[in-house]
């Protein structure tokens, strides 16, 4: 397994639900902080919610305050990660100097 097939990382307790993008599910006794040590200097990890650290890659849609990820999950956006993740979504966003009419 490489990190590029992790779609999301799902805290269950003890345990961590990993989400990959064959559709397979590995659960790992470690927690979101074991987690984030991992991915740390990753690019493309972000923790959005408490229990869920996202791949960025694999977002499919954003609709007010939540992620739709390519396995059909629905992610909300916590209210504590939301200023880091519009900062994410402000950089990724392709910017233009059209304006608009």
């Amino acid at each position: 397994m490489g990190f590029h097939e992790v779609i999301v990382f799902e805290s269950m307790n003890n345990y961590v639900k990993i989400h990959l993008s064959s559709g397979k599910f590995i659960t790992a006794y470690l927690n979101l902080k074991d987690i984030l040590d991992i991915t740390h200097g990753r690019n493309g990890f972000m923790q959005i919610h408490r229990a869920f650290i996202i791949s960025t890659e694999h977002i499919d849609l954003i609709s007010n305050n939540s992620v739709i990820l390519k396995n059909n999950l629905t992610v909300n956006i916590g209210e504590v990660f939301r200023d880091k993740f519009n900062v994410f979504l402000s950089n990724a966003l392709i910017k233009t100097n059209r304006k608009l009419k």
